[in-house]
């Protein structure tokens, strides 16, 4: 999901690989059939117009940047190579519970559930 991308280059990530996302796309059923040298259900190599494939990865790819802008400016960064590294500025699961609730409950006695 386009989060988890923004995600990955606060924690320092150099480059993000979106190679089934890009199948997805193309309406890849990932079933991995084509591993192991059986036909493909969707027929992925044969019935997918190369202009209609094209859109669809450049609908997402765009969908993302969207997000990535979104994220971006909430943040207060304008360029995406200065969110490298900003833990700071992130929201993370367990302090945020820990902020909201703790005040409410206590501390959790069993970590790691949700």
């Amino acid at each position: 999901m386009a989060e988890h991308m923004a995600k990955a280059i606060i924690c320092g990530a150099d480059g993000i690989a979106v190679d089934d996302v890009l199948l997805v796309a193309l309406e890849c059923r990932l079933c991995h059939r084509c591993r192991q040298g059986l036909s493909c259900p969707v027929q992925l190599d044969k019935e997918i117009d190369p202009v209609w494939g094209s859109r669809r990865i450049i609908n997402l790819v765009g969908a993302w940047h969207g997000q990535l802008i979104e994220v971006m400016g909430a943040m207060g960064i304008r360029e995406a190579r200065r969110l490298r590294g900003e833990v700071g500025r992130s929201m993370w699961f367990e302090e945020m519970e820990k902020d909201i609730f703790s005040p409410l409950f206590g501390e959790r006695k069993v970590s790691g559930l949700i």
